[in-house]
């Protein structure tokens, strides 16, 4: 019934569409060497609840320009005014184009397909309209990546709803902490959105409420309560209560995904690209360990996706965090069998880059030339880009991170570390020091 449902709203909105005649200007005024562009938009999410989902712009451009793909290149890009976003999020890319006999055919990457079906009317009637004004276009046809979804849209078949006279429904999805708070999974379900508030306060109010997954949990902290969820262009700013802060969680994987169960479900709604998160009105210097001073942006790599690779596996890397401390953070990977798992892990700590504020203690491009495992010591050899030079604390931090990473993969004990053959520490075997490690 769910999927019918789906259909008959899909199918009401494109009689919408079709229902509505725009009468679009052919001609463009040229103006001291310019001539005018007209470009749809998107309204932003304050201007949508009111009743308005589109706009035009009146945008000049040099006459010598090549005007159709001056407006493929602006509709991607969010105008100077605040009324208007682009239609399309910054993961839809405009991959060729061609124009034969009026039709202009677009390819897109793939990512344009997944959008909600509200949003991907609006994205395809921002689109026709904004080409069909232009003299040679009549007709618009739309292709994911040499699949074609939309044929020879025009003009006059164009009309959007105005929300502020109906409710419509959309897909959202959200984020929710899994069983062992490490990792975030998604949760996807369909909300009746009406004009009271806006689509982002609907999608707070899901990751409040909690899962549906008896095998997920939320991920924020108790008492928590949702003051205020306000849109400025593409940044949207979440203000909480205390208890957000009070009840904290007090280890890096738990602080993560608290903090991305709220970022990464709200940017998953077409135009947000950043998520601002206050605490009674304030912006946080720090949470646990991570800054809540600036606008976060959507991290897929803590999110768990089922999936029946049997090469994913989960490993704990350890990255600085400042004041001689290192963190752990469980990290999803892909396993290369044909090596170690100590190999693995080493090639892991040698490949992370920084995110959530952490960063890599080992020097970049440091490669790994050898490493083995006999009676329980791993004996690992780097290349000499692995020595700092003048900074004998990153070293040794990165030396004890590095134990820490391959003693945590469960066959070794003891870590020994050559660079270039000659070994550090007097080939001192190196153990898990737990007193600069925060989890």
């Amino acid at each position: 019934m769910r999927i019918i449902k789906v259909l008959y709203l899909t199918m009401t909105f494109i009689v919408l569409l079709l229902s509505f005649s725009c009468a679009l200007p052919r001609t463009m005024v040229p103006i001291s060497g310019f001539t005018s562009l007209q470009v749809y938009y998107a309204h932003t999410e304050e201007n949508r609840n009111k009743g308005k989902l589109i706009g035009k712009m009146d945008l000049q451009v040099p006459t010598d320009v090549d005007l159709l793909a001056e407006a493929l290149s602006r509709i991607l890009e969010n105008p100077d005014d605040n009324s208007y976003i682009s239609a399309f999020p910054t993961n839809v890319k405009i991959i060729d184009f061609t124009l034969s006999d009026g039709n202009v055919r677009v390819s897109m990457t793939n990512n344009y397909k997944n959008m909600p079906a509200l949003d991907k009317i609006i994205a395809q009637s921002c689109l026709t309209l904004t080409l069909c004004a232009l003299k040679e276009v009549d007709t618009v046809s739309i292709y994911a990546e040499g699949v074609l979804l939309e044929k020879n849209l025009s003009a006059d078949d164009i009309l959007l709803p105005e929300t502020e006279k109906s409710e419509y429904e959309q897909q959202i999805t959200v984020c929710f902490a899994d069983e062992n708070n490490s990792f975030l999974e998604q949760e996807r379900r369909y909300l009746t959105i009406g004009k009271d508030k806006l689509l982002s306060e609907y999608v707070v109010d899901e990751i409040i409420r909690g899962p549906q997954n008896d095998n997920l949990h939320s991920a924020i902290p108790e008492g928590t309560r949702v003051l205020s969820v306000t849109m400025k262009r593409n940044l949207c700013t979440v203000d909480l209560s205390k208890e957000f802060y009070v009840n904290r969680p007090q280890t890096a994987a738990g602080e993560r995904v608290a903090i991305y169960s709220i970022v990464n479900s709200l940017t998953s709604l077409s135009g947000i690209e950043a998520v601002q998160i206050t605490v009674e009105g304030e912006k946080l210097d720090k949470y646990y360990l991570i800054n809540l001073n600036e606008p976060l942006t959507r991290n897929e790599s803590i999110i768990w996706r089922p999936s029946s690779d049997s090469t994913l596996s989960i490993i704990t890397v350890y990255m600085g965090v400042g004041s001689g401390k290192i963190v752990a953070l469980p990290r999803i990977v892909e396993m290369d069998y044909n090596v170690s798992i100590e190999q693995n892990v080493i090639e892991q700590m040698l490949s992370v880059k920084s995110s959530f504020g952490y960063y890599p203690l080992i020097q970049t491009g440091t490669r790994l030339i050898s490493a083995s495992t006999v009676s329980r010591v791993c004996t690992i050899d780097l290349s000499s880009e692995f020595l700092v030079e003048g900074n004998n604390m990153r070293v040794d931090l990165a030396v004890k991170a590095l134990a820490a990473a391959v003693i945590d993969s469960g066959n070794a004990d003891f870590v020994v570390i050559s660079v270039e053959g000659s070994k550090l520490n007097n080939g001192l075997k190196i153990g898990k020091d737990s007193s600069v490690i925060l989890y």
